[in-house]
């Protein structure tokens, strides 16, 4: 599971490993697209589902501020200097997105949400509670996640280093 797929460097790299399936989380409009396009033929086999929300601790729908350098910058809770453009984003809470694809497991999860990592942990307890999948959580985005989002983490699943 990609959460902040972008254009799905992740994604490819998860498929060139063994991943069965992938689920590229992506709330940004023209990275959704590009998703689309990128994973065509993997989109039809089953083995990558694009889903077209960002994560939160609940359903809501947020402006999305688009980065003008790159769309790996898009964030709902930074406005950056180089970012023009919003658009109104649906969000969900990874519990919900699990439930609503039946997905029978999560083994892997990739958090690089520009910020909204926190949030995403949050709605993604009885997940990662159940699964204990593998984590890769960017805490490089607002200050203390360094330290705020590791806690978060293993208050979910104490075993998490």
């Amino acid at each position: 599971m990609t959460l902040g797929a972008n254009v799905g460097v992740e994604t490819l790299y998860a498929l060139r490993l063994g991943a069965a399936k992938v689920v590229a989380i992506e709330p940004s409009p023209v990275n959704v697209a590009v998703l689309e396009k990128n994973f065509a033929k993997e989109i039809e086999q089953g083995r990558v589902i694009v889903y077209p929300k960002g994560v939160w601790d609940k359903d809501d729908i947020l402006e999305l501020h688009l980065n003008d350098d790159t769309s790996a910058m898009d964030s709902f809770l930074i406005k950056r200097e180089h970012s023009s453009r919003v658009v109104k984003a649906p969000l969900t809470t990874i519990d919900k997105l699990v439930e609503e694809l039946k997905l029978e497991r999560v083994d892997f999860i990739k958090l690089d949400t520009e910020g909204a990592e926190r949030k995403a942990l949050a709605g993604g307890r009885q997940t990662i509670a159940k699964f204990k999948p593998r984590m890769e959580i960017s805490v490089d985005h607002l200050p203390g996640d360094p330290e705020e989002v590791p806690v978060i983490a293993r208050s979910i699943n104490p075993g998490y280093n």
